[in-house]
């Protein structure tokens, strides 16, 4: 998920993240891998508390809580505190400097022993490299960019191994990445009826990252790639685009880009050039600010993808879980919550197996890749040596009043 571009020439990005490791390696020892001493461990939470996805985000702060408190707040002789850190500095969501301070904070703290973020490509490629350093297992409920796991499906070059410079993998992730987005985009578009997508992609490296996933799965779902256009999807002039998909032929058209960009102006040219055809996008820009742009007939042939299942589809344990979300916070819980809450739950049954260890960072940050949740939230997985998760689901959305609607399930777990 992508909340601010301000980050994110990759350039610039790996540079700060390159600054603000060597500032996180320069720690004391004790914080540095090796064990907590004393008798509590301290998990950090790090995400953007403000700006567009705020409400989303505070949910899975309050669902990390709520996990918390159904695990009794102890693993064997250890007290586990919590430490809910803000990566915002103001309505424009996540930024950089912030995302680099807390991740050096948890980094210092000689009790952490696990860190939950970030949401974004962009805060995990800085937080990373910082929090490996000090061999701190960092688990993401949101952050779906495949280059952190995986050289295969790299954008860039040194994928993945130049985000973790210790050597020794400590990210794991609860959300399904964008391969397997690109893959449910596959299956949607075929089920809507598409012979041929033009794919319009930002520039930034998420946006080429979606694209590219997308443009991978639509063969084997028997859908024609009818191109791929770079674009800047926030401009207001979108005749190039517009005209490159008539001439495509398209009958539908995938849009990669981040919630923080600005579409409309694209979408009432695509539609205005291709009136039949499905306009597709991510996860990543279901939002208020997006949606909620776009005209009636342009809402009306929108399709988004989302790893989310309705309420109807969520498993006992879940159903549990969001009826007291609600009794303790006094609000619906947002089905995203559940992400946050399985985070930190993957934290705990992990602390538990590392036993008379579970105050060992690095011992810690290796049980977390490998580790099986056969009764989660989320429903059965794994997590990968890579760190990847197993869960595959995602759903199909349409746009009704600015907002998404559960259509149909697209990837089963």
């Amino acid at each position: 998920m992508l909340l601010r571009r301000a980050a994110v020439t990759t350039l610039l990005v790996l540079a700060a993240a390159t600054g603000v490791a060597a500032c996180g390696s320069s720690t004391n020892e004790e914080a540095r891998g090796g064990s907590v001493i004393g008798d509590s461990l301290t998990v950090y939470s790090s995400l953007p508390l403000r700006g567009p996805f705020a409400a989303r985000m505070r949910a899975l702060v309050n669902g990390e809580k709520l996990a918390i408190a159904d695990a009794g707040g102890a693993v064997g002789d250890w007290t586990i505190k919590y430490a809910s850190l803000d990566d915002a500095a103001g309505p424009a969501g996540w930024d950089a400097g912030a995302t680099a301070d807390n991740a050096r904070k948890a980094a210092k703290d000689p009790t952490t022993i696990a860190y939950l973020g970030d949401a974004d490509f962009g805060a995990t490629a800085i937080s990373l490299p910082i929090l490996n350093e000090a061999g701190v297992g960092q688990v993401s409920p949101a952050s779906t960019y495949p280059g952190f796991t995986s050289q295969a499906a790299a954008t860039e070059k040194g994928e993945p191994d130049k985000y973790q410079p210790s050597g020794v993998p400590t990210f794991a992730r609860v959300v399904p990445t964008d391969v397997v987005e690109g893959e449910a985009q596959a299956a949607y578009q075929r089920a809507e009826g598409c012979r041929r997508t033009l794919i319009v992609a930002e520039k930034d490296v998420p946006g080429r990252s979606i694209a590219a996933a997308v443009a991978r799965a639509l063969p084997a779902a028997g859908v024609t790639l009818a191109g791929i256009e770079r674009d800047d999807v926030s401009a207001d002039d979108q005749t190039a685009v517009a005209a490159a998909a008539r001439a495509a032929r398209a009958d539908c058209v995938f849009v990669g880009a981040g919630p923080d960009s600005a579409p409309a102006p694209l979408w009432r040219a695509l539609h205005a050039a291709l009136p039949a055809a499905r306009i597709f996008a991510p996860a990543s820009m279901a939002r208020p600010g997006v949606l909620g742009a776009l005209s009636a007939p342009e809402q009306a042939v929108t399709r988004l993808t989302q790893p989310i299942p309705p309420r109807s589809g969520v498993n006992a344990r879940a159903r549990d879980v969001l009826r007291r979300y609600e009794q303790r916070f006094g609000e619906p819980a947002p089905l995203e919550m559940l992400y946050g809450y399985e985070a930190m739950a993957l934290v705990f049954d992990t602390l538990r197996r590392a036993g008379d260890r579970a105050n060992e960072r690095t011992y810690v940050a290796g049980l977390l890749r490998g580790a099986r949740r056969p009764d989660s939230v989320l429903g059965p997985y794994a997590i990968r040596p890579d760190g990847d998760t197993t869960l595959r689901t995602f759903s199909g959305y349409r746009v009704r009043d600015g907002a998404p609607v559960f259509d149909r399930t697209l990837l089963g777990r």
